[in-house]
């Protein structure tokens, strides 16, 4: 019995010791540590060489032509591995992608951020909207970065994974819309399809849907809203309709080229061994 006291005692120890040290790996985010969150543009970052904890640093990075809040915002993600609205990304990227340009059509510049080197569950991109009368961003989108944005506040964001029966017919993926009354992206439906060439029977949706492929190309969509699963994966739709479909959410709007600046982090270890 003693043993295991003994025992017990040096596992809620370790326990112990463990959460100090990676409370001490990421310093808390606060309004005052964290300027882009809530603070004034130039207050002290989290991390600097100072705090004796790893931090980013950014190479190259010009602040010239970017706004003070936007360019902090940049350089704490940078320096952090924290965003604009003080979410944590836990670990601090190898390189970061931005660009500030109006994406949604309200008169104002968004603030985009794009990680692509990472883990395939670290990838991401994120759009901020910035008040600057509360001086605070506003997350409006985040997903795969694999984005096709368009004039009218539509993005096109391709899945990660393409392990369907689409082949090489379709990439999957989910089409977002800007809400002007939410400030926010929501997310209208999901595409996926089928090719017959690719397979004629599926486990989960029986036979190919021969009735449905009117122009007989071998190719259908499904256009996915609600609560899908794959058993459950909507009606399917041949060509003429599924360009319908899209063409009312597209409007003839044409696609917008984003002009992003690459920055290469440099992570640095101020108490590492020399």
């Amino acid at each position: 019995m003693k043993r295991f006291f003994v025992y017990l005692f040096g596992l809620l120890l370790a326990f112990a010791v463990v959460g100090v040290w990676r409370a001490g790996s990421v310093p808390a985010v606060t309004a005052d540590s964290l300027p882009v969150a809530a603070g004034a543009p130039g207050d002290e970052l989290p991390q600097t060489p100072e705090s004796g904890q790893p931090y980013g640093n950014p190479v190259s990075f010009d602040r010239n032509g970017l706004p003070a809040a936007y360019a902090d915002a940049v350089e704490v993600y940078c320096r952090t591995g924290v965003f604009p609205d003080g979410a944590d990304a836990w670990e601090i990227p190898g390189s970061v992608s931005y660009a500030v340009c109006d994406v949604d059509g309200d008169g104002r510049d968004e603030l985009i951020l794009k990680n692509e080197h990472a883990a395939m569950a670290g990838m991401v991109e994120r759009i901020y909207d910035y008040d600057a009368e509360t001086q605070t961003f506003h997350q409006q989108f985040s997903g795969f970065p694999a984005l096709t944005y368009y004039e009218n506040g539509v993005i096109l964001e391709d899945w990660s994974h393409n392990q369907g029966l689409s082949g090489d017919g379709l990439w999957p993926y989910n089409l977002h819309q800007y809400q002007p009354d939410s400030d926010e992206y929501l997310c209208a439906a999901s595409v996926d399809g089928w090719s017959k060439e690719l397979a004629e029977h599926s486990p989960d949706w029986g036979d190919f849907p021969a009735g449905i492929d009117a122009d007989g190309n071998g190719f259908i969509y499904f256009i996915l809203t609600g609560d899908w699963s794959w058993s459950n994966y909507g009606r399917p739709v041949d060509d003429a309709e599924y360009e319908s479909w899209l063409a009312a959410y597209l409007d003839g709007a044409d696609k917008l080229e984003i002009s992003y600046q690459t920055l290469e982090i440099e992570t640095v270890y101020p108490n590492a061994a020399g």
